[in-house]
């Protein structure tokens, strides 16, 4: 025997509107008949359970039964012309979001390759700021394939680097470290393609000859000895200033870079979790004030009166606090940070000038100052192209003799700037420090007042 349906019943009641029916009413009003769509005793009209189903709230929501919770069953009319064009508004919306995310992606690919792009001028900018264009030319050149995986990737971050810290001689380190030991193949082939043709017995040319002993001391200085120079007076400074020794201090260049990010972003969450803290403390602070629904604390029982206690002692008579002034400097203008190079090559030309004005001839051989530079050339070697050995060598006499040592005139330069920059600071908190302690409350006449109802010396009548 099979198991009985919605038509065998007696008595129906809808219970979406409700309606009462008999078995023996042949037309009710609703022509698409009744439905039991779950497993428990619910049934209801053919058109209020499709109406039902259509004001549920969410679009693709599954349908079930208020009670049983049993999913509804829905049976339609499947059309094929329908799902084909079902099936190519699909595709059109997918083809839509794949345009507009292939269009959104293209557009920050460009925005961002044009910002690297302007971070990377402006490293290069200061490189041949600071260093000057010849060695530039010479170890880096203008084609970004001549350089290193490294070079493309710190010689832009040296703007951020920029941005972050303040100017010191930390942007030097960095940028002594992209400089490459040896020229790059185009322009070694061209210094041999120059050889043929130079004559190196010409006094205007500058010939490089082995043997060239790299760790001679001497002046102008190699990269290495200028870069330890360069370290060991930002180490001293630091402990002069700070009297302590930061850790991207002792670790300059790349990695100095990266732990001047990963301390930015400690400093951000330290400043994010701060302010959260406060704002929760700021919410409890409210929620009590708004509160007035606490009970008052019970009385305590009574007490005999205590003993007489002695007089307290006078309390001490309360001293100024001292000045509270903040000695970190004030976070300097990106525009003066970005000018770094400018100022750095700015005070080296200065000094410049300055020797050679005065003549003094020791002042000219520390800033470096030679004759006009000549044409630099090299002796031609056997497997000198292959030889690694031979163009380091001619890199740090490139640094030492061949070229005009700007960079020297320009650390200096932007050194002395640092020091007049930090002794105006100093200058300046010593000066709101008196300030402070200077402060003194104007006191005033007694003007205005009965002087009869005053405490004086001399009692006015």
């Amino acid at each position: 025997m099979s198991a009985p349906t919605v038509l065998d019943l007696r008595r129906r009641t809808c219970f979406v509107c409700h309606t009462i029916a008999h078995f023996e009413q042949c037309q009710d009003g609703h022509p698409d008949g009744w439905v039991h769509p779950c497993k428990c005793i619910l049934v209801a009209h053919q058109a209020c359970a499709i109406s039902m189903v259509d004001s549920l709230p969410g679009k693709g929501a599954q349908p079930r039964c208020p009670i049983c919770r049993h999913p509804y069953e829905i049976e339609k009319t499947r059309y094929a012309s329908l799902e084909l064009l079902r099936l190519g508004n699909r595709l059109s919306l997918t083809a839509g979001k794949l345009l507009v995310y292939g269009a959104g992606g293209v557009l920050c690919l460009y925005v961002g390759e044009r910002l690297f792009n302007i971070m990377r001028l402006w490293g290069t900018y200061s490189l041949k700021s600071v260093f000057g264009e010849t060695i530039f030319d010479i170890l880096l050149t203008d084609d970004v394939s001549n350089w290193s995986w490294s070079n493309r990737l710190f010689i832009p971050t040296l703007s951020l680097h920029a941005l972050y810290t303040q100017p010191s001689l930390r942007h030097l380190l960095s940028c002594i470290l992209c400089f490459p030991s040896e020229p790059p193949l185009r322009i070694r082939n061209q210094l041999v393609h120059n050889a043929l043709r130079i004559d190196t017995g010409n006094p205007l040319v500058n010939t490089f000859t082995t043997p060239f002993d790299t760790f001679t001391p001497r002046w102008p200085p190699t990269p290495l000895q200028f870069g330890a120079c360069v370290y060991l007076a930002h180490l001293a400074y630091d402990l002069v200033t700070i009297r302590a020794l930061r850790l991207s201090s002792l670790l300059p260049g790349y990695t100095s870079m990266l732990l001047d990010v990963y301390s930015l972003s400690v400093v951000f969450r330290a400043w994010r979790r701060a302010r959260n803290n406060g704002q929760e403390v700021r919410e409890q602070i409210q929620a009590v004030m708004v509160d007035d629904g606490v009970p008052a604390p019970a009385a305590a029982p009574a007490q005999p009166p205590p003993a007489a206690a002695p007089e307290p002692a006078p309390a001490p008579a309360l001293e100024p606090a001292p000045a509270q002034v903040n000695d970190e400097q004030e976070n300097n203008n990106i525009w003066c940070q970005l000018l770094v190079p400018l100022i750095a090559r700015g005070m080296g030309e200065v000094l410049k000038r300055s020797a050679g004005y005065c003549h003094w001839r020791p002042a000219q051989q520390v800033l470096g100052i030679r004759s006009p530079m000549r044409s630099i050339a090299i002796t031609l070697n056997t497997d000198m192209l292959s030889d690694v050995d031979y163009w380091e060598r001619f890199t740090v006499w490139l640094w030492s003799e061949a070229v005009d040592p700007v960079w020297i005139r320009n650390t200096l330069g932007l050194g002395l700037f640092c020091i007049t920059r930090d002794c105006v600071h100093a200058y300046h908190v010593r000066l709101k420090k008196n300030e402070i302690k200077s402060r003194r409350i104007r006191s005033r006449n007694f003007e205005g007042l009965d002087p009869r109802v005053l405490d004086l010396i001399h009692p006015v009548t």
